[in-house]
């Protein structure tokens, strides 16, 4: 059983192959449709790639759209904090001692200044920081939202105004 399992091995290998024993012309025209199927299987690519270019450029846009209102909301905290930093600044200054309306106003404008928050008003309460001690003195700070804003847009809601304030007891003796 053996030889005749090598017989028909040796048989098929002696056989024309079927490419040899086509003639010219028939290989030219499985050439040809070769090249039909390769660029119809080329467009299916394009097509392909032009919808993964599509589906990018809206998915980036959103994903670019989330990126700035991150971006402008981050910024808006920072500048929550500076503000708040200043009105406790403000309040500590109006709580020392011997001091006045204009020490407190200095020392709420150096601290917008570092900030480099140019539009803003503050309201002291009581007006007059010489109050007997133990008494509490507020120091509020209001900045229009609209000069602090990176990207003023309207697809980011934020507020019209951005309020800070801290109150503290006077000191004295």
């Amino acid at each position: 059983m053996a030889m005749v399992r090598n017989e028909r091995r040796s048989d098929e290998a002696t056989k024309p192959r079927r490419d040899e024993s086509l003639s010219a012309e028939t290989s030219k025209r499985r050439n040809k449709m070769r090249m039909v199927n390769h660029s119809r299987a080329g467009s299916g690519n394009k097509a392909r790639r032009g919808l993964a270019a599509v589906e990018f450029a809206l998915v980036a846009s959103l994903v670019f759209v989330l990126l700035i209102g991150l971006i402008d909301y981050g910024w808006i905290f920072l500048k929550m904090q500076q503000i708040t930093q200043a009105a406790r600044a403000g309040a500590r200054a109006a709580v020392v001692a011997d001091s006045t309306t204009a020490t407190v106003a200095t020392t709420i404008d150096a601290w917008m200044d570092e900030a480099d928050i140019a539009t803003f008003s503050y309201v002291m309460t009581p007006g007059d920081p010489s109050i007997e001690p133990g008494l509490p003195i507020k120091v509020e700070i209001t900045v229009p939202t609209n000069q602090l804003a990176l990207i003023r847009t309207s697809l980011i809601p934020v507020p019209p105004n951005l309020k800070a304030a801290a109150s503290m007891a006077k000191e004295g003796t």
